[in-house]
């Protein structure tokens, strides 16, 4: 009996056990996979909140990686350079950026570079359907690089007319000079006929006082 009643308390003491033994890993997988999927929820989360952030700013904005691929950008840079949805998937060269778009760049002038910070410059763009953008870009840690364009259409456009004015400006003044040249000429004319015709009429009355 005392044989037997030890007997089937060890049994018992192996059954409980084996329970902990399978359960303790479900414990720690359940746990795991739980964890994982908070991950994946914050994540999912933070990127939804980062891609909301890009999209309601007033610029266009586009990320390039390493390899010049693109990986992400917002709706003000698509409908800038008109692009097709499918040219705005993540891993789309930027070469077949550059030729999906129905609006590329004719001309560019550097504004300048950053001394401080590698790889950083800011230049002007002008598209070929008139309008103008400043782009600034900066490098990533991992080698891309992060483009920000803002239009600058409407300043170019005042620009343009302050230089319109300041050349109307120039040709009047040029016109005045002109002008006053040919008043100041004419009036060394009118001076000489004046003193002409003095000399004339002198003559004209000593002729007339010895006649």
């Amino acid at each position: 009996q005392p044989g037997a009643q030890l007997l089937e308390a060890r049994e018992r003491a192996v059954g409980v056990g084996d329970v902990e033994e399978l359960q303790v890993p479900d414990a720690i997988g359940v746990g795991h996979q739980n964890t994982h999927q908070v991950v994946l929820e914050r994540t999912a989360a933070a990127d939804v909140r980062l891609r909301d952030a890009i999209e309601t700013i007033p610029e266009a904005f586009v990320l390039w990686d390493h390899e010049n691929r693109l990986v992400l950008c917002n709706s003000n840079f698509q409908n800038l350079h008109s692009l097709p949805d499918q040219a705005i998937e993540a891993g789309t060269p930027y070469e077949a950026v550059v030729e999906a778009g129905r609006k590329h760049v004719i001309r560019s002038k550097l504004a300048s570079e950053d001394p401080v910070v590698p790889g950083a410059r800011t230049f002007e763009a002008q598209l070929d359907d008139g309008h103008w953008l400043q782009i600034s870009e900066r490098r990533t840690k991992d080698g891309g690089y992060v483009s920000v364009g803002t239009d600058i259409t409407p300043l170019k456009q005042h620009e343009k007319r302050l230089m319109d004015s300041e050349q109307r400006l120039m040709a009047t003044v040029t016109d005045l000079r002109q002008s006053q040249q040919k008043l100041e000429t004419q009036a060394r004319q009118l001076a000489v006929l004046a003193q002409s015709a003095e000399e004339a009429n002198q003559a004209k009355s000593k002729f007339l006082a010895n006649m």
